[in-house]
């Protein structure tokens, strides 16, 4: 778990190094998406980390329920 959690505080380290460099209103034209600002590609990465830590919570929920079944089979 502490691997996971330094490459984790690393990655962070990095990602906010890069984001540094470029104010919020900065934007960028890409093909598919259209022009795009960092204000937009941060709020986008806020959700999906949001959204897998979600996914982290019910897996959490699902181990503590399965550990009280067995509990109460026992």
């Amino acid at each position: 778990m502490a691997d996971v959690i330094d490459e984790f505080e690393r990655a962070s380290t990095r990602s906010r190094a890069i984001a540094s460099r470029f104010d919020l209103d900065d934007t960028i034209d890409l093909p598919i998406e259209g022009t795009i600002s960092m204000r937009w590609t941060l709020l986008i990465m806020i959700q999906e980390f949001a959204r897998h830590a979600g996914h982290g919570d019910i897996i959490r929920e699902q181990i503590d329920a399965a550990g009280k079944v067995e509990t109460t089979l026992s």
